[in-house]
């Protein structure tokens, strides 16, 4: 698998990092899918249980493509859970895949009902 800048070639989107898998050129995801299909997945022999993975505030900015500042301001209005190393906060990446997948829907919900002229 590689990462590249998509969009310009038909990919997830315009200026996100994607992900493209080697054996075939037509399997691609943006970062933030990416993510989600790791989420689903969970390690052989833990009884379906997965461990915390932790996110810092700046790949949140990243991969989802929101502010710095959004991504603060969602962490405390969702109350994502937070450990902090070495004076740098990081997030629950299920708890930010929660809040923002559900934030892509509802623009995507957006963008659609616009299109269709059913939302103006």
């Amino acid at each position: 698998m590689r990462r590249d800048a998509g969009g310009a070639d038909g990919g997830p989107s315009a200026g996100a990092a994607e992900i493209r898998c080697d054996a075939d050129a037509g399997h691609r995801w943006a970062e933030y899918e990416w993510a989600q299909l790791r989420g689903r997945m969970t390690p052989p022999g833990t009884g379906g249980t997965r461990r915390t993975q932790w996110v810092s505030p700046q790949d949140v900015s990243r991969i989802w493509r929101v502010s710095l500042g959004s991504v603060y301001r969602l962490a405390s209005e969702n109350a994502w859970g937070r450990r902090r190393v070495g004076g740098r906060s990081h997030y629950d990446e299920a708890d930010v895949r929660r809040t923002l997948s559900a934030r892509m829907a509802g623009r995507s919900a957006a963008v659609t009902d616009v299109a269709a002229g059913t939302r103006g």
